[in-house]
């Protein structure tokens, strides 16, 4: 397991990794939380509000067999 944290009070990106081939990034606007997932050409994305004050994000990437894996993002005030 991977794990990354950001603290998204400000509208920017908090995590980013990849090519043009592929990656993800994390990033708050609008008072919104969104994930994105270039899963070589084939965008994946979510969004999720958040409330006004500080928080904690936490990405955690469960590496799984062929290539693959898992995401679970959590936050917390």
């Amino acid at each position: 397991m991977h794990r990354r944290t950001a603290w998204p009070s400000l509208p920017t990106i908090r995590l980013a990794h990849g090519d043009q081939g592929g990656g993800y990034v994390l990033f708050a606007e609008n008072g919104q939380l969104h994930f994105s997932y270039n899963q070589y050409g084939k965008m994946l994305r979510t969004s999720e509000p958040l409330t006004a004050g500080s928080h904690l994000v936490t990405v955690d990437f469960i590496v799984l067999p062929g290539i693959t894996w898992d995401v679970f993002i959590s936050v917390k005030m």
